[in-house]
């Protein structure tokens, strides 16, 4: 049996997660084409388009995040880092993404704290479709989470690496 590393791991929960917000965006896609056929062609508008469609935005954004880190789409030092020392440039590294670990764990907490809510008073949609808001909010916490095991594996990997970022672009 192959083992699987921790690198590794994370790197198929980045795929399985951009995968995932693909197949919702897709699946976004579609639900408005037919809401705008309907309202427009046949003047019945369907009234789960604007309430699904937002959660499906919500669940774009969070579960894309570790994808989007495991890819390098987010944010880097790279203007800032070029005139900066490599030793300098890979503290100050180490020290934001330990930084964004701490956000990204904190907000995943506060969103815990909202799904939980939600669950525990039964908070639902204030639309005709009554959704419990508790299904589409886990996606924050989930997404989070994705993102900060990915910022830990990121972490590791500078911290193992005996050149830190020469060998990365800048």
């Amino acid at each position: 049996m192959k083992r699987l590393s921790l690198s590794g791991f994370s790197s198929s929960i980045a795929l399985a997660s951009g995968r995932l917000t693909a197949l919702i965006l897709f699946f976004l896609m579609i639900l408005v084409v037919v809401g705008v056929f309907m309202r427009y062609f046949l003047n019945r508008p369907l009234p789960i388009v604007d309430e699904f469609s937002e959660y499906m935005l919500a669940a774009i954004t969070f579960l894309g995040l570790t994808y989007t880190l495991n890819t390098g789409g987010h944010i880097k030092l790279g203007l800032v880092g070029s005139h900066l020392p490599q030793r300098v440039f890979r503290w100050l590294d180490i020290a934001t993404s330990i930084i964004s670990l701490l956000y990204v764990f904190w907000f995943a907490w506060l969103a815990y704290g909202l799904v939980l809510d939600s669950y525990t008073l039964g908070s639902t949609s204030p639309s005709t479709v009554r959704t419990p808001l508790y299904i589409p909010q886990m996606v924050l916490p989930v997404g989070l989470i994705l993102m900060g095991i990915g910022i830990i594996v990121e972490l590791l990997q500078k911290a193992k690496s005996s050149q830190g970022l020469s060998n990365e672009p800048r």
